[in-house]
């Protein structure tokens, strides 16, 4: 085991883990049944920036953070991590971090789905 899960660990923050998974399809719209499955875990965040985005609604600004989790998380591309009460979905596929030949942590990059 790597030293780097036990550092994010201890220092990483509480949030939770919101894993999507997709089931049957509905008859009538084809669209996936989605479920969701909470599950605590430690969250490092090492960056914090926002970018304006253009909407329909207007110019906003979104929030995005880069963190970091344990290599042992299962965390997916578009699960969804709520983090000091705010909901942030995983925006691109985690990228896995090796130490000595073994998976140390994974990099997200992580952006703002409610304020």
């Amino acid at each position: 085991m790597s030293t780097v899960s036990p550092f994010i660990s201890g220092m990483g923050e509480d949030a939770v883990l919101n894993t999507r998974t997709l089931g049957a399809r509905n008859a009538v719209t084809e669209w996936p049944l989605i479920t969701w499955s909470d599950a605590d875990i430690k969250l490092f965040v090492d960056e914090v920036t926002s970018r304006d985005a253009d909407t329909d609604s207007g110019r906003i600004t979104v929030k995005v953070l880069r963190g970091f989790v344990g290599g042992a998380v299962p965390v997916n591309h578009l699960d969804r991590i709520t983090y000091h009460g705010e909901i942030f979905e995983v925006a691109t596929i985690p990228t896995d971090e090796y130490l000595l030949g073994q998976l140390a942590f994974r990099k997200l990059e992580l952006v703002q789905v409610t304020a």
